[in-house]
């Protein structure tokens, strides 16, 4: 979660998500981003190709419920 908190603005944190992407990428591994916060950070992980993302600006935890995703979440 800490080098996607971000990671829009760091360049720093943009060039590990991308190499750490990269070597995945070439493995064959599918990258689930997690701690995702913000439309920016969704936007700049998007852009690496990543399909696979949770976090807050999805849904909030439930407890023993569903939760519920808002549509303006993938906008």
């Amino acid at each position: 979660m800490e080098l996607v908190r971000d990671v829009d603005s760091k360049k720093a944190k943009q060039a590990i998500v991308s190499g750490i992407v990269s070597i995945c990428n070439a493995l064959d591994i599918r990258v689930l981003a997690e701690g995702i916060e913000t439309a920016g950070e969704r936007d700049f992980l998007r852009g690496l190709g990543i399909t696979l993302m949770q976090g807050y600006l999805f849904c909030k935890p439930a407890f023993r419920s569903l939760g519920r995703i808002e549509p303006t979440s993938w906008a």
